[in-house]
C-alpha cells in the first residue's frame, strides 16, 4: 500500500501486513482476558492451543501475547501454519509431553 493511499485513509501502518508493529494491534478486552489466563497458565507450567477459523486473530493475538511473554524464562509463542501436517503436532506434543486425543474415529 503506497503512502498517499496510507494518508488518505488517515494510516500509519497498512493494516494488512505482517510489519505493523505490535503496540498498534487492537487490544480488545477478548484478548486481553486471553493473554491473562494464557500467562496464569504459564505460572502454572501450562500449555495452550489456540485454534479457529482463518481471519479470526489468531496470528495477531499470538503476536500481543508473545510481546506480553517476552520476560518470562522458558516460554515460547509459536504457531504451525499447516495444522493437517499431524505428524509435526505429534512431534512437538513428545517433546513437551502431551499426547495428541483425536475426535474423529480412527484417525490419529
Amino acid at each position: 500500500m503506497n503512502k498517499k493511499l496510507l494518508a488518505l485513509y488517515g494510516l500509519k501502518w497498512n493494516p494488512f501486513s505482517q510489519e505493523v508493529p505490535v503496540e498498534a494491534l487492537q487490544r480488545s478486552s477478548r484478548i486481553e482476558s486471553f493473554c491473562w489466563r494464557v500467562q496464569q497458565l504459564v505460572g502454572e507450567g501450562g500449555f495452550a492451543l489456540v485454534s479457529g477459523s482463518p481471519g479470526t486473530g489468531k496470528s495477531a493475538t499470538l503476536r500481543v501475547l508473545a510481546e506480553q511473554l517476552s520476560g518470562v524464562r522458558d516460554v515460547q509463542v509459536g504457531a504451525l501454519s499447516r495444522p493437517q501436517a499431524r505428524c509435526e503436532i505429534k512431534r512437538i506434543g513428545s517433546r513437551i509431553e502431551f499426547s495428541l486425543i483425536s475426535r474423529r474415529q480412527g484417525s490419529d
